[in-house]
């Protein structure tokens, strides 16, 4: 599993957001989940915080290695 690309994370004081403009969903953490999110490896983040991975892969922000997702769209794609 990996992170997917299209993560964008909004922090406030109290919690954190992370939106992936891929799938067009979001969850709301704690911002020590998110942190522990953003800092540890995705099998250790999965074994201390399964119930939030298991979130994060339901709405696209964790994804299969192997999915790529640029080609995943099928749409045309011009790179420069």
């Amino acid at each position: 599993m990996k992170k997917s690309k299209y993560n964008i994370i909004i922090r406030r004081d109290n919690a954190s957001l992370i939106f992936n403009s891929f799938t067009n969903s979001y969850v709301a953490l704690s911002n020590l989940v998110c942190d522990a999110f953003e800092d540890l490896p995705i099998e250790e983040f999965k074994s201390k915080y399964e119930k939030s991975y298991y979130k994060l892969c339901e709405n696209g922000i964790i994804i299969p290695k192997s999915k790529d997702e640029l080609w995943t769209t099928g749409k045309s794609v011009w790179i420069s």
